[in-house]
């Protein structure tokens, strides 16, 4: 008896995050808590005003529900805003990288959410330009890191749809930028991606224990009469 109840314990330990209501949602990392795009306008340094575009991969939590592992990707493309020699220099420049960081959601799962965010940088400059020796200078790969700010605004009771509007600056050598971008992010989780996986679980196996405790006390006193 006291084996056969010992293995249901293990089982339901070892199956706890799947038997939990909602924790396949809560997406503990690595996971899938939603996707989010945006556009908007980029103004990178020595550089006018141009177009950019922000795709954001949420890759669940580690510990917190609300501090979000973010794996994103950014393109922006604007006008070189220089001089050499006294002569300004004509043409483009355009970047395209990723970035890899965490998100707060400071209100989470309320319908008006504000969040903060930093991030690692990764980024490809390419360099359409007249001066031969600025190009020289832009063109590469730059590493570097960039922080963040903006708001979810969620569109339905569930919180899956949400709009979105985000503020950023990128610290990177040759493509350090300043961003405003709007857009939309899905969460198929909704509210249910900031449940605690790990205290549902602790709970859940606590009443397990507590359930199999009454079994085996039920069956000891069926057992004397």
């Amino acid at each position: 008896m006291f084996a056969i109840t010992k293995a249901r314990l293990s089982t339901a330990m070892l199956l706890g995050a799947f038997t939990i209501p909602g924790t396949l949602h809560a997406q503990t990392f690595p996971g899938f808590g939603g996707i989010g795009v945006r556009a908007g306008a980029v103004t990178p340094d020595d550089a006018k005003a141009g177009f950019g575009m922000s795709a954001d991969l949420d890759l669940g939590y580690l510990r917190v529900p609300r501090i979000r592992t973010i794996l994103g990707f950014n393109y922006f493309k604007a006008d070189v805003d220089r001089q050499v020699g006294g002569s300004p220099v004509g043409g483009s420049l355009t970047v395209t990288g990723g970035s890899l960081g965490l998100r707060l959601d400071m209100l989470a799962g309320s319908r008006l959410s504000p969040y903060l965010g930093a991030a690692l940088l990764g980024q490809t400059l390419s360099a359409d330009v007249t001066d031969a020796g600025t190009k020289e200078l832009l063109e590469g790969f730059y590493f570097g890191a960039g922080i963040s700010g903006g708001f979810a605004f969620a569109l339905d009771s569930a919180r899956r749809i949400a709009v979105t509007g985000e503020a950023r600056r990128g610290f990177v050598n040759n493509a350090s930028h300043t961003g405003f971008e709007v857009g939309f992010r899905f969460s198929p989780g909704g509210t249910m991606m900031y449940s605690n996986v790990a205290a549902e679980r602790r709970r859940a196996l606590r009443e397990e224990e507590l359930r199999l405790e009454r079994e085996r006390e039920a069956a000891r006193l069926a057992s004397e009469r």
